[in-house]
């Protein structure tokens, strides 16, 4: 998946960003991933939602 996000392999510390969560890498065995970590994004408030035009979780439909 953090492929498909990136475009192509990723690299150590790369970030890709999902559905209102975060996928870091943190390790590479040359050309696969061998570990990641995830996190879920914090919420933005209704106001910043507002002024971006989206939804909480900013996810594409």
């Amino acid at each position: 998946m953090v492929m498909l996000l990136l475009g192509r392999v990723p690299h150590t510390g790369d970030v890709a960003e999902w559905q209102g969560w975060s996928f870091e890498i943190v390790d590479m065995d040359k050309h696969r991933i061998d570990k990641v970590l995830a996190a879920r994004l914090p919420q933005r408030s209704s106001a910043e939602n507002e002024k971006k035009g989206g939804d909480a979780t900013d996810a594409p439909r």
